[in-house]
């Protein structure tokens, strides 16, 4: 499945920088969330649904 990964401001919550991944599944996709944004909050997307949002890294 095709997912969007945005890493959030700590400041305010806004988008500062998004990439595509790919991943089997959304457990799957979480944690490549988690391993490419260990250090910053992140929302996960795929297509207009919201996976996951980390507040705070």
């Amino acid at each position: 499945m095709h997912y969007r990964l945005y890493a959030l401001s700590e400041r305010n919550g806004r988008i500062v920088s998004a990439q595509d991944i790919v991943a089997d599944n959304d457990d799957a996709a979480i944690e490549v969330g988690r391993a490419a944004l260990a250090q910053r909050p992140f929302e996960l997307w795929c297509e207009t649904r919201r996976v996951f949002t980390c507040a705070k890294a």
